[in-house]
């Protein structure tokens, strides 16, 4: 166990193997990914950064899959589409009539 270069108060397991320097949690990722490293096949710190990038990036797409919902003007209801639909493809559904304005005006009469 060693104590984080940026953190001495704070213990921690995390070893850079390249540099020989230890991290704590916070401070925990791959100080160059881009250069080469002999190591980072079997870099813990390596693993757990690329792991972290991965589920910010999974996270980041799933709130823009997110279905938006925006309420119509003047009407008392919203129309949604997927978070990441563009206007175009929001609109096909009533240019394919699948419910337009006025069949939806005609239904409720």
């Amino acid at each position: 166990m060693g104590r984080c270069f940026r953190h001495p108060d704070r213990e921690t397991a995390f070893r850079c193997l390249k540099h020989g320097v230890a991290m704590c949690e916070e401070c925990l990722a791959c100080r160059d990914p881009k250069l080469y490293c002999k190591f980072r096949s079997a870099c813990p710190i390596g693993f757990i950064d690329r792991r972290r990038k991965r589920q910010r990036q999974e996270e980041e797409r799933a709130a823009a899959r997110a279905p938006l919902r925006e309420p119509l003007e003047g009407a008392a209801r919203s129309a949604q589409a997927p978070g990441s639909a563009t206007l175009l493809e929001a609109g096909r559904p009533a240019a394919a009539g699948q419910m337009t304005c006025a069949a939806a005006r005609e239904r409720r009469s």
